[in-house]
């Protein structure tokens, strides 16, 4: 039975993890809704493609993350790249570290439910109110006061 519900349990990690990352998605679409010029596509291509990858990337390596990207800022100057990650840092949609870039996906958590990182607790018991009431059963108990739940 342990093994069931560890597996449910990672089962569920995964599917947060999956929610989380629809859920960036979805907001990073939503910041360049009204931004249909050429440097909104390309900022938010930029971010997007920064999300998929895992470490901080360095500027030099940006217009090389994706085939759209390297086309993107093929007929453009190593400024343009600079301005796009200025915009981006503005938008609090990308951060920066000494390594490099990075897309700023922990901003989505603040939108989501808090996780208790401990164990989950075993279902509470029913405390019957006196002792009597336990060796008579429940016939003895004459109302709902009598019951109260261990906390």
């Amino acid at each position: 039975m342990r093994g069931f519900v560890d597996q449910l349990r990672e089962q569920i990690d995964v599917i947060r993890v999956q929610q989380t990352d629809i859920a960036w998605i979805n907001y990073v679409h939503d910041r360049f809704r009204g931004d249909k010029s050429e440097s909104g596509r390309r900022r938010r291509a930029l971010v997007l493609a920064l999300s998929e990858i895992e470490t901080p990337v360095k500027k030099v390596a940006m217009p090389k993350l994706t085939p759209d990207l390297a086309a993107a800022y093929a007929r453009k100057t190593p400024k343009t790249v600079s301005r796009d990650l200025n915009a981006l840092l503005e938008l609090k949609l990308v951060s920066r570290s000494p390594e490099g870039y990075a897309a700023a996906k922990n901003r989505i958590l603040a939108f989501l439910p808090i996780r208790t990182l401990s164990p989950r607790p075993k279902p509470k018991a029913l405390k019957v109110g006196n002792a009597n009431a336990k060796r008579q059963g429940a016939s003895a108990i004459k109302d709902s006061s009598q019951l109260s739940l261990i906390v």
